[in-house]
């Protein structure tokens, strides 16, 4: 397996034309592509002058996922499963090299880097709070990479496992995106889909998308940064599966909300998916 300087070296060699460092983080992104999230994050941020402050503080990163705040605590909840499950998954195989799509505030890349793995953590955001910048809230190192993480074949490293966090419900088109992956994988890889919530009956949760990007477009003038419907239902659980993943519960987290859900069709089923070459 190729150490981390090796990778940044063959990331410097094929990307050169593209590639920019910004406090430690790779700005990997061609000048078009550059120029729209650009302008996307800046709206963004500008709406979020509004909200309230920070809830976490610097020294709250290390305790990541268990945050003691109570305000978005079922988030946090679902996360501590999410570490759960791939402590478990990949406690029995060698140290890897992951690829990890949707790094957020690096809360899970600084737990497997713990661990001895060796991460590529890539995202859209690159804000300090909960975007790329956060790494310098931790002692580990990896690698982040700024890029569009919707077409990640950027350059030749193949992956031991992808890992995507908590997010696929935002891409244009998730299914033909998880196929593309499969070509970063090695010959014994995975893919590991974590954080999904899945509607059976998906009314209710469209309605809220739908009110939630008017909030959204009035407060900052954007909504989602690529077109996406905003959630998975059971249809999408179905194409996955033709893909060949395979779907388990959160257990022991999320079990009575997942029993709940088989009650109420409104509500969100929590899973996880996995493929292997």
């Amino acid at each position: 397996m190729p150490s981390l300087p090796d990778i940044k070296d063959i990331i410097q060699k094929e990307c050169h034309r593209f590639l920019r460092r910004d406090e430690g983080v790779w700005i990997l992104m061609d000048e078009s592509f550059d120029k729209r999230l650009s302008g996307f994050l800046r709206k963004f941020e500008n709406g979020r002058k509004h909200e309230k402050p920070d809830l976490l503080k610097p020294s709250d990163y290390l305790a990541l996922p268990y945050n003691r705040h109570r305000t978005y605590k079922l988030e946090w909840v679902f996360r501590q499963g999410s570490l759960e499950i791939i402590n478990r998954l990949l406690v029995s195989r060698k140290k890897q090299l992951i690829l990890e799509v949707g790094s957020w505030n690096s809360w899970l890349t600084n737990r497997m880097t713990e661990e001895g793995h060796m991460v590529v953590a890539i995202d859209y955001f690159i804000d300090e709070r909960d975007g790329l910048k956060a790494k310098k809230r931790y002692v580990n190192d990896w690698i982040a990479i700024q890029a569009d993480i919707s077409n990640p074949l950027f350059f030749s490293v193949k992956f031991d496992s992808i890992i995507i966090n908590h997010c696929l419900q935002y891409f244009s088109n998730p299914i033909e995106y998880i196929q593309s992956l499969k070509a970063l994988l090695k010959e014994d890889g995975k893919i590991i889909v974590i954080g999904l919530s899945l509607y059976r009956n998906p009314e209710k949760k469209k309605a809220q998308v739908k009110e939630y990007l008017q909030n959204s477009i009035i407060k900052s003038g954007i909504g989602f940064f690529n077109p996406t419907k905003g959630y998975l239902d059971f249809e999408d659980k179905e194409k996955m599966e033709r893909q060949g993943f395979k779907f388990y519960p959160y257990y022991p987290k999320m079990y009575f909300r997942n029993i709940y859900s088989l009650l109420n069709s409104s509500k969100p089923r929590y899973s996880y998916a996995i493929f292997s070459m």
